[in-house]
């Protein structure tokens, strides 16, 4: 599972897929997501989340997934050219992933979405 970093702590996570919708009409239906399936952050125990919805530069997620492809591909054709070769079911599963997402779409490119703008709303002042 990867295990990705942030300030407040780390995730496990497998890759899934399901249907999106942001606000009718906006739906997807199957869109690709990170779920994590344990978490290290002590933030959870202090607030409440529905989600951790991360957006970063549109290139990134068509680049890492590009970059991480080279291995499985290799690993795959290897075991393809000779039976015998073996690999665990975790690193078959996460090749497979890998060589899925290269050309997967992400959730602003599904909608067809090239600008947004965030709302930040200030804390009442009596919470």
């Amino acid at each position: 599972s990867p295990m990705p970093s942030f300030g407040s702590g780390d995730t496990f996570s497998q890759l899934a897929y399901d249907r999106v919708t942001l606000h009718p009409p906006l739906a997807i239906e199957k869109q690709y997501f990170w779920e994590v399936i344990d978490a290290d952050l002590p933030v959870l125990s202090e607030e409440s989340f529905q989600a951790i919805i991360g957006v970063g530069p549109p290139s990134t997620p068509h680049l890492d997934s590009q970059m991480k492809s080279d291995g499985p591909k290799k690993l795959l054709k290897a075991i393809e050219e000779d039976p015998s070769r073996t690999a665990g079911p975790k690193l078959l599963n996460a090749s497979r992933d890998a060589l899925e997402l290269v050309g997967a779409k992400t959730v602003l490119e599904n909608l067809e979405v090239e600008a947004f703008s965030v709302c930040l709303r200030r804390q009442p002042e009596d919470a």
